[in-house]
This record gives C-alpha cells, sequence and structure tokens, in this order.
C-alpha cells in the first residue's frame, strides 16, 4: 500500500540527528519494504534525485538515489542501507545543490569526485563500487542527511541563492 510521505523542512529537529542503523531483522519486515516503496514515490513524486528517510521524519540510515538519466527523465532507483564512502582520490569539484527539505535554495557545494561505495540492497546483499559525478555528489548529498548535515553548511555563504535568483543569472550568462 503506497502511503504519501511528508517532506521534513529545514528547522525539523530530525534533519539534524545522527539517523540509526538498519538492522537485518528490521530489513526483512513488510513494514520496512513498503517504506521503500513509499521512499521511492516521495523521491518520484518531488522530482528529486534523491532522498533519504530523516527527509521523511524516519531516523533510519536509508536513502534513494536515481541512477537513471536525469535530463531524459529516465527514474532508476536505487535503495541504499547503511551507507559508507570514501574518496578514491582527493580531488573535488564545486557544483550546483538543491534540497527537497530546502524548497526555493540552491547552492554551490565542493564534494568528490570519484567515491569507493558500500551499502545494502534492500535484500540485505552488500553492494561495493566507485562512483563518479554526478552520482558521487549525489550519494554525498544523501549521505550527510544521515549524518545531520544539509548541503547549506557546506556551502560558502556567498554561494547560496534563492532557486528563482539562480535560474535568471543562468540564464543571463548564456
Amino acid at each position: 500500500m503506497t502511503k504519501t510521505l511528508e517532506i521534513a523542512r529545514m528547522g525539523e529537529p530530525v534533519l539534524r540527528q545522527k539517523a540509526q542503523r538498519v538492522t537485518q531483522q528490521e530489513l526483512k519486515t513488510k513494514e520496512f519494504q513498503n517504506f521503500l516503496d513509499n521512499l521511492i514515490d516521495a523521491m518520484v513524486d518531488s522530482d528529486g534525485v534523491g532522498i533519504a528517510a530523516p527527509q521523511v521524519f524516519i531516523g533510519k540510515r536509508v536513502f534513494i538515489m536515481n541512477r537513471g538519466n536525469f535530463k531524459e527523465g529516465e527514474i532508476l532507483p536505487a535503495i541504499v542501507i547503511n551507507p559508507e564512502f570514501k574518496p578514491v582520490s582527493m580531488e573535488k569539484a564545486k557544483g550546483v545543490e538543491g534540497c527537497l527539505s530546502l524548497p526555493g535554495l540552491v547552492g554551490y557545494v565542493s564534494r568528490y569526485k570519484k567515491i569507493k561505495i558500500e551499502y545494502l540492497d534492500r535484500e540485505g546483499d552488500k553492494v561495493s563500487e566507485i562512483i563518479k559525478f554526478p552520482l558521487a555528489r549525489i550519494y554525498q548529498h544523501e549521505h550527510d542527511h544521515l549524518e545531520g548535515v544539509l548541503w547549506i553548511d557546506r556551502a560558502l555563504k556567498d554561494d547560496i541563492y534563492y532557486s528563482d535568483v539562480f535560474d535568471k543569472l543562468v540564464d543571463s550568462s548564456r
């Protein structure tokens, strides 16, 4: 049964708390599997490229990221449970980020360009791979949500914009 999930906005305490690990026992429950489906629906319904459990008021170490072609509207959701990552190199890139929990704001954030990731999939199987931009940016952004960190914490003050102002700046530079 699909349940519409409410998106937590900046200021909600759950967005600043470190999320709890998901146990193997919990992972196998029907309730948790339904939650994963609802989390995917919330990402798709919100036109997001990712969403973390704390963004829907659930303090668990789970997020969804779209592995599809964003520009083409392709949706290939990856369920990421108890994730970890480490940079493959220290090279970073600055890029624009927004967030479903900070509607109307965008900003430039520096992230590792290439990372090694490890997580459990929805069946509890371990996944380990190396990913690079743009997936690496999404993974790090969503992982931050599990640590109680928002992209706005990582951006320089002069690199934060209202999205409508930013869109005008981009349009005028073309």
